[in-house]
């Protein structure tokens, strides 16, 4: 019991979360913009975790994610807004901006397999 002990208090101290870090969290957030801007179905599908991959068969949620250009143009740069780590996922959102305007996005991510993955994500054009 002695040794479970420290162990205890470092879980509560670190808040019992293994989600993703605010580093972490802007490499995928970076990932994903430059995905979506050379319109490579392969890589924004393998940012995705498993059960939003399973949204639609295929890459079906790859290639709607990649008609973000459609909506806004192509992604110029962005920067992080307010990040919450809860139960094993980080929300970060991302005020980006892009060609047709700026956009305030929304991530959602976890780790899956030890790899930052996204979960969700929203837009909305109006800031």
């Amino acid at each position: 019991m002695t040794r479970l002990l420290p162990m205890l208090v470092l879980l509560a101290i670190t808040g019992c979360t293994n989600a993703p870090d605010k580093q972490e969290s802007q490499t995928v957030v970076a990932q994903f913009h430059s995905a979506v801007n050379a319109q490579d179905i392969a890589a924004i599908d393998a940012l995705l975790t498993r059960s939003t991959r399973e949204l639609r068969p295929g890459v079906g949620t790859a290639r709607a994610f990649a008609k973000l250009m459609q909506r806004h143009g192509r992604y110029i740069d962005g920067h992080a807004g307010p990040i919450d780590r809860h139960e094993g996922r980080t929300r970060i959102n991302w005020q980006a901006r892009y060609v047709n305007g700026p956009v305030n996005e929304q991530f959602v991510l976890m780790h899956e397999a030890g790899v930052v993955k996204i979960e969700g994500y929203t837009d909305d054009p109006r800031l």
